[in-house]
């Protein structure tokens, strides 16, 4: 049954399932480096929407890939 307590991600692959606290819409950052994924804090105003162009939407979903912070300052100060 769902409550809505937490929302479950899946980024890259099937197997690997995270879970988020945070069930408002928002999107979320995957470090390719250390795998952390983490909550970024942008307004989403298209996901508030329920109807988008006469489609209805029930999920969405945004997901951005790259380096984190703290790897990026690892590999300037070694």
């Amino acid at each position: 049954m769902e409550r809505g307590i937490v929302s479950s991600l899946i980024i890259d692959d099937e197997n690997e399932r995270r879970y988020d606290f945070n069930t408002t819409p928002h999107p979320h950052f995957k470090c390719l480096r250390c795998g952390r994924v983490l909550d970024l804090h942008l307004p989403i105003t298209l996901c508030a929407q329920e109807m988008i162009e006469g489609h209805r939407v029930f999920e969405c979903h945004l997901h951005l890939k790259g380096i984190c912070r703290e790897c990026l300052a690892a590999t300037m100060n070694p």
